[in-house]
């Protein structure tokens, strides 16, 4: 079958409506055979929109390895935002830093969500932001970005300008009847009402919501389903029906594999109950920091946290000596000892950083072989092997955990009761630092802040708050509006 330009619109205008089911059948005749180079871009925008990003990996990569010709800029941010989707977000990260964002829109759109990936709004704000200022973009993708930023302002808490944006959004998808992104600013204004403890104005939004999406699949209406339950919750003086529905939510979002929502509930729970010992499951099991610093600061009493956390989730005590040090790599019952650093103990370490949403075997890969390319069939046999040695250790050395892998990825699973003792562990893996790259370019030079964006290519607003940051740190200096490394004394 050939496809035609025709045939995208058609598929298009399916996915605008909201009839995935319809533009899924359709996506998946796009072979690479079947699709002509002229039309691959906007065929993987599709397939990855309708949630089929490893059709598009495989339609798009060997474009970007082709050495006999130069990718086009719009090629490769594709291709990153297709790897973000997958999970393999160091690769994604790394190819989008590369490109010029005051000359490609795409850029600063897929990097602003490898940024909320890690619950990073604030800094994708400045990238959203100069999306919108593209005169290129279509009305759609506008109305796309600015529900994005809206999402980006609330949870940075700019409730002014979340607001002005949200009307510009609501009257913009009444006018062309998008009803999805219409539910999805709705949904954002809920939010803005909870934040001021609207309880019930928001659910009359929300309701508002759940109709529009009657029509469309589960995983648009769970988040104005899950919004719903916690604004019963925060209201409910008595919580006797609002805890039965959170619990019911939460029961319901594990079997369907919403683990994104499972971890919400015990946040916000945790947050309106005080309850600390489920903030420290949460902060610990969290390897995301701007979540765990969110958490914090929402958090209504000051904790002081421990060095480590002892995870058993089998809810049966285990006796002393049953514990595994994940840092350090030592097994105190047999011990047994991984070597640092090395191959398996990354592995683990990754494996029990977060302690709700299962590892797609793209994100594991970047523990794997961080310094290699993703391929959809390489890169699942090397974390395959990998995680195959790593349970076999753990058999050998009669530690009873295993890893077990569903249709959503890979998860550590106790077969008895045991403890893993874990540290705070960071999303630096897949992130760019900032701060770190700030550092390096001033060593041995006096740059203005405007010099260090451009050389970064980095927003000029994102350069002054690290910066910001860096001089109460004591890290660098600041004089007559120029920074420079601090002097050791």
């Amino acid at each position: 079958m050939n496809i035609t330009e025709e045939l995208i619109d058609t598929i298009e205008q399916l996915i605008r409506k909201g009839d995935h089911q319809q533009a899924k059948k359709q996506l998946s005749l796009f072979t690479p055979s079947a699709v002509p180079y002229r039309l691959i871009l906007r065929a993987s925008q599709l397939l990855v929109r309708a949630g089929m990003a490893k059709n598009s990996a495989k339609l798009i990569r060997p474009i970007m390895f082709n050495t006999n010709e130069p990718v086009q800029p719009t090629i490769a941010a594709q291709y990153a935002l297709t790897l973000q989707q997958l999970g393999a977000y160091t690769e994604a990260s790394k190819i989008l830093r590369g490109l010029d964002f005051k000359t490609i829109p795409e850029a600063n759109l897929y990097y602003a969500f490898t940024l909320f990936s890690k619950w990073d709004y604030e800094d994708a704000i400045p990238y959203l932001e100069r999306y919108l200022e593209f005169k290129q973009i279509s009305p759609y993708q506008k109305i796309v970005a600015k529900t994005n930023l809206a999402q980006a302002y609330i949870s940075s808490v700019f409730y002014r300008e979340a607001e002005a944006l949200l009307d510009e959004i609501e009257n913009e998808t009444k006018k062309q009847d998008y009803n999805l992104l219409m539910a999805n600013g709705l949904e954002l204004r809920a939010q803005l009402l909870f934040a001021e403890n609207k309880f019930s104005q928001a659910l009359n939004l929300l309701n508002s919501a759940e109709k529009m999406l009657s029509t469309f699949p589960t995983h648009y209406q769970l988040m104005v389903e899950y919004w719903k339950v916690i604004c019963q919750y925060a209201f409910d003086p008595t919580k006797t029906k609002a805890i039965a529905n959170l619990q019911t939510l939460r029961t319901n979002s594990v079997e369907k594999g919403f683990w994104s929502v499972v971890r919400e509930c015990d946040f916000h729970r945790s947050i309106i109950d005080g309850d600390k010992d489920l903030f420290l499951k949460v902060y610990f099991g969290t390897p995301f920091s701007k979540y765990r610093e969110k958490l914090r600061k929402k958090f209504p009493i000051s904790v002081e946290l421990p060095p480590f956390y002892h995870w058993n989730p089998t809810l049966k005590k285990a006796s002393r000596e049953k514990i595994f040090k994940v840092y350090e790599g030592i097994d105190l019952r047999s011990e047994a000892s991984l070597k640092r650093g090395q191959l398996s103990h990354r592995l683990l370490q990754a494996l029990t950083s977060d302690f709700y949403v299962p590892f797609r075997t793209e994100t594991l890969f970047t523990y794997v072989s961080p310094d290699e390319h993703y391929s959809p069939v390489s890169s699942y046999k090397k974390t395959a092997n990998a995680i195959q040695r790593l349970q076999n250790w753990l058999k050998e050395n009669s530690i009873p955990i295993k890893i077990r892998f569903k249709h959503d990825g890979h998860r550590i699973y106790f077969i008895d009761p045991y403890i893993l003792e874990v540290r705070i562990q960071t999303d630096d893996t897949f992130s760019y630092d900032t701060q770190s790259e700030i550092e390096k370019i001033l060593v041995g030079k006096n740059l203005s802040s405007k010099e260090i964006s451009e050389d970064l290519n980095i927003p000029l607003r994102t350069v002054v708050r690290k910066l910001k940051t860096l001089i109460e740190d004591g890290k660098i200096a600041f004089n007559q509006n120029r920074y420079s490394i601090m002097k050791k004394k």
